[in-house]
Parts: structure tokens; C-alpha cells; sequence
């Protein structure tokens, strides 16, 4: 009777069905949790991919800047990027409220073929515009070297365009590029 008792562990199961049972289960578990582990990561590296994706598309966009300069009457444009970049349009807006990136003043407005890279330019606006608590503000729109068109407005949002400069604010083709003036903000003669 003993050595029958010694040949049955729990369940009444033999020793050696029981251990090959717990050995599958521990397997079994295993994998499933290494298959919810490479899961995760893929997630986790596919969310990183997509980040650094989107970095980089607005990493020149985010180094493209504009503001309006009142003793030259003048929109500026400022590219920090280390690439050129294309239809630049700088519109006057009031400054008083965020502009959502419509209002088109062709009068006060500066249209450039490209801005170098690293380069700050200037282009010199109409007068007339000073009125009554008229606080001039810009907005500026452009091209980079991915093709995407952006709009930063007058204060510094800066988003996507599904269509160009030229169909966004309907301009009627051929156009007129603006002289820009460079080095803004250097010494000038006197």
C-alpha cells in the first residue's frame, strides 16, 4: 500500500502526469506573456516612430518665425532653419486677437519666392494702415522643402495647409513677388 500512495501526488493524477501538467501551464503562460510583451513594444516603438516622424516634419516649421516692425513699416521673416524655404506670405493682421488665418489685406501684404536658410528679410508694407488702437500683428505662410504648406499665426500657432499659399488666400496667378530687404536688424548707413 505504500509504495501505491507514493505513485499518486494530488488530483489523482501520477506524479509524473501531474509535473508534465504544470510544466505545459508554466510553458503556456510563458508565451502568452511574451507574446503580450512583444505587443506592447510594438506599440510603444510604433507611437515613437510616429512622434519622431512628426518632429521631424514640423522641425523646420517650428524654426520659421514673422513679426511686423513699426519704425520700418515692414513685415519680417525670420527662417532659422538650415533649408530655404518657398511662397512666403506675410499679411497684416490686428494683433489685438488671435487670427484664424483668413483675413487677406493685399494691400498690406508681402509675397517672397524663397527666404534662405539662417536668413532674417524684411519686406516694406503700405502705409495708411495706423488707425484708432490698431495694433498690427502678422501672419505668415509658407512652403518647406517637403512641399507641406504651414501657417504660423500672429500668436505663433503654427499648423498645416491642405492647399498652397496661392489657393488659400486666392491669389491670382502669375504673381508678383515682393523685394525682400536683407539683414534686417544689422547697423544701416545713415
Amino acid at each position: 500500500m505504500m509504495g501505491r500512495m507514493a505513485n499518486v501526488c494530488y488530483f489523482d493524477l501520477p506524479c509524473g502526469e501531474l509535473s508534465s501538467w504544470v510544466a505545459g501551464i508554466a510553458t503556456s503562460a510563458a508565451f502568452i506573456f511574451t507574446v503580450v510583451r512583444l505587443v506592447i513594444e510594438q506599440g510603444r516603438r510604433k507611437r515613437l516612430e510616429e512622434r519622431a516622424a512628426a518632429i521631424e516634419k514640423e522641425s523646420q516649421a517650428s524654426l520659421v518665425s514673422a513679426w511686423f516692425d513699426h519704425p520700418s513699416n515692414s513685415v519680417v521673416i525670420r527662417n532659422s532653419s538650415s533649408a530655404v524655404i518657398y511662397d512666403v506670405y506675410g499679411v497684416m493682421v490686428p494683433g489685438r486677437q488671435e487670427s484664424d488665418g483668413t483675413i487677406n489685406r493685399p494691400e498690406y501684404t508681402g509675397l517672397l519666392h524663397v527666404v534662405p536658410p539662417d536668413q532674417t528679410v524684411s519686406v516694406e508694407l503700405a502705409r495708411g494702415w495706423a488707425g484708432m488702437s490698431f495694433l498690427p500683428s502678422i501672419d505668415v505662410t509658407f512652403r518647406d522643402t517637403r512641399g507641406q504648406t504651414w501657417q504660423r499665426n500672429n500668436f505663433g500657432r503654427l499648423k498645416t495647409l491642405d492647399t498652397d499659399v496661392f489657393t488659400h488666400y486666392q491669389l491670382m496667378q502669375p504673381v508678383s513677388y515682393s523685394t525682400p530687404i536683407y539683414g534686417f536688424g544689422t547697423q544701416r548707413p545713415e
